[in-house]
């Protein structure tokens, strides 16, 4: 389980209540340029941030349990926040602009297994 503060947890019922509100769905799945681009929140809102937020915390759920494309994190239940796995994400994707087509949930899952690898 990951640890979350008061502001953490503040932040994620807000992105839920965004969420929650209509727009439009993405078509297919979501590529490293695509999640980085949203990491990087381009229009200042916050909102794609948020999104960003959202999808690696998920994916790091996910991988508490199981694989994504073979691959593990093992992330430990104390000391490790969301905002801290968010930039673990975005310095992989920006290091490696080369994999930017891939889809982000392996790439996500390829960057928190080398932050956390499971032993």
């Amino acid at each position: 389980m990951i640890r979350l503060g008061r502001t953490s947890i503040a932040g994620i019922l807000f992105a839920l209540a965004i969420l929650s509100l209509p727009a439009p769905a993405w078509a297919g799945y979501v590529t490293g340029a695509e999640l980085l681009a949203l990491c990087e929140d381009p229009d200042g809102s916050g909102f794609a941030e948020l999104q960003c937020l959202g999808y690696v915390t998920a994916l790091a759920d996910v991988l508490e349990r199981n694989d994504v494309n073979g691959l593990r994190a093992c992330i430990p239940n104390v000391g490790v926040e969301v905002g801290q796995l968010e930039e673990v994400v975005k310095a992989y994707l920006r290091r490696h602009p080369d994999r930017g087509g891939y889809g982000a949930a392996g790439l996500v899952a390829d960057a928190l297994g080398a932050a956390f690898p499971c032993h």
